[in-house]
């Protein structure tokens, strides 16, 4: 039971980290083209 509910944890964060990724960073409502400049 108690591995059962870490693996679907597990499953879920890592879901949750992909969509994050995923995401244009126009998304998170900040202007990052000073940081586009930066690390281009």
């Amino acid at each position: 039971m108690i591995l059962k509910n870490k693996n679907k944890r597990e499953k879920e964060k890592e879901e949750f980290t992909k969509e994050i990724l995923n995401k244009p960073l126009e998304t998170f409502g900040e202007d990052t083209s000073d940081l586009e400049d930066k690390y281009k």
